[in-house]
């Protein structure tokens, strides 16, 4: 069942499919996501081993092998700046509910959806708000779920990292008791952090630059000369993600709309 709501949003759609289904079992994945063949029989393996309520498991999603190794996918995937997995096993959530890649009971859903107000981050509060009522255990498996079929530009990257920091203050305010997050350091001296830090629209525009001059980096080891350079990108890219949080973060602290921080920062 594919369902379009054109302007809600992707929590609304989500919320749409999880109100008409009548299976006991959801997948829930990406636009920008191929299942592999065998997931779905995987994810029924899964609820056969652990039938409990709280347990779900995050599908794993690799590149596509038809997208260019590029310098912006290696960040996304072999630098985990983006697609994370911990070490295969099972624990208490992690704030890894992940509305776009999971596995889960429809009946944790009879605690909450998806929140439309909480764009890009609404699987994450949807994971906090429901673990107030039920204790959710994520697990993790190695072999592959889905294929990415895209990968995101640099700024597209650096929109996303300012949408956490934004939301990581807000839910904090909303769930004082459960997350503390502004003791971190990215956090805590963020007007410091801001001061000193290249504009985003300058510093995407930059490291789009970086990442065209590295061109694709093909399979297997990456020579020591590019490995240089791409090195030196990678880092450009976690200053510039910093930056972008403590951006969001701010925003969030003065009660400036999201939307509004992004376009002030990246138009």
């Amino acid at each position: 069942l594919r369902l379009e709501r054109r302007d809600h949003g992707a929590a609304a759609a989500r919320n749409v499919g999880v109100v008409l289904s009548s299976a006991d079992h959801l997948i829930l994945f990406d636009d920008d996501q191929s299942p592999l063949p065998d997931m779905a029989e995987r994810c029924l393996a899964f609820h056969r081993q652990f039938p409990d309520e709280e347990d779900f498991r995050m599908l794993r999603v690799v590149p596509d092998t038809r997208i260019p190794r590029s310098a912006v996918s290696f960040a996304m995937f072999e630098a985990t700046q983006v697609f994370h997995y911990p070490s295969p096993g099972r624990r208490r959530l992690q704030g890894g509910f992940w509305g776009g890649a999971i596995t889960c009971k429809r009946s944790i859903f009879r605690y909450g959806l998806f929140n439309p107000d909480y764009v890009m981050a609404e699987d994450a509060e949807l994971g906090m708000r429901i673990d107030q009522w039920l204790h959710l255990v994520e697990h993790l498996e190695t072999p592959a779920d889905a294929l990415q079929l895209r990968t995101l530009t640099v700024k597209q990257l650096l929109r996303r990292w300012c949408a956490m920091g934004y939301y990581h203050l807000v839910m904090q305010r909303d769930f004082p008791r459960l997350i503390e997050i502004g003791g971190r350091r990215v956090y805590r001296d963020a007007e410091k952090i801001i001061a000193r830090a290249t504009p985003l629209i300058a510093a995407a525009a930059e490291l789009e630059k970086q990442a065209v001059q590295l061109g694709e980096l093909g399979p297997g080891p990456i020579d020591q000369a590019r490995s240089e350079v791409l090195a030196a990108f990678l880092e450009g890219v976690r200053v510039a993600a910093e930056t972008a949080q403590c951006i969001g973060w701010l925003a969030a602290r003065h009660d400036e709309r999201l939307s509004d921080a992004l376009e002030r920062n990246f138009v």
